[in-house]
């Protein structure tokens, strides 16, 4: 079988929801043990990316799916590179809707154009990348200089845990804020594997967060690799400065 791989894209914006929620994590838990899927005659391995405006991996987002034609609906979760995978036949299409931090974007035909999977004569893989804009203004920002990790890894160092603990006592004085926690890193190594460990980084300080009482439904990770330097990544002291965690308010 001739391999071939289609690649398009659809694009939402939308402004912050106030209903936020938590995704479970069990749920990709889940999809990292089922085994690779296998593109067929009439099955098309479909490849899921959804990022936001400037391609930035959207961790959590969970995905649905739904053709009432095809009398078919499922649900997944992105793992922490903003993807997953489905196997769906050739010469179809479907509506999309994509849930994060209590807000959905709707591909269904309506508001956006739907999923469609094309079918020519030997296609076994498509990408499909959907770009959605969560945060359209922040409020404010928090230093959070001296929150720290082990050099390629993403737990919290303890020296870090008293300046994460004076901001969940601003959480919980201030019970209607939700904040973003922004992770950045420098660029030494691979882009893609930074971009993951900032993810991480970030989900790391909202489970920390957690542990003092702040509901996980406030706190938005994500994970910005070294896409976003505040100074020149040529010297020490500039590889330290870029190498930061952030939190921004998106909800007063």
């Amino acid at each position: 079988m001739k391999k071939i791989l289609l690649a398009t894209s659809f694009i939402v914006i939308s402004i912050f929801s106030i209903n936020a929620q938590t995704l479970s994590s069990t749920v990709n838990s889940a999809l990292a043990t089922v085994p690779p899927l296998e593109p067929t005659d009439s099955l098309v391995l479909v490849n899921i990316l959804i990022t936001d405006y400037e391609n930035i991996p959207e961790a959590e987002a969970s995905f649905t799916i739904e053709s009432p034609e095809l009398k078919f609906k499922t649900k997944a979760v992105t793992d922490v590179e903003g993807r997953f995978q489905i196997l769906l036949p050739k010469n179809s299409e479907y509506a999309v809707y994509i849930d994060k931090f209590g807000h959905t974007f709707a591909f269904d035909g309506k508001s956006k154009e739907k999923m469609k999977i094309p079918g020519p004569e030997g296609l076994t893989e498509f990408e499909q990348t959907f770009q959605i804009k969560l945060i359209t203004t922040y409020y404010g920002s928090f230093s959070l200089e001296g929150v720290n990790f082990d050099s390629g890894k993403s737990n919290i160092k303890p020296e870090s845990e008293e300046k994460l603990n004076k901001l969940a006592v601003y959480l919980k004085q201030n019970v209607t804020l939700k904040v973003e926690i922004g992770g950045h890193t420098d660029n030494v190594g691979d882009d893609k594997k930074n971009m993951t460990l900032s993810q991480r980084r970030c989900d790391s300080v909202r489970e920390y967060l957690g542990k003092k009482g702040i509901n996980p439904s406030r706190v938005l990770p994500k994970g910005y690799g070294e896409s976003r330097p505040i100074a020149v990544n040529a010297t020490p002291e500039g590889r330290a400065k870029n190498r930061r965690i952030e939190a921004k308010i998106i909800e007063k």
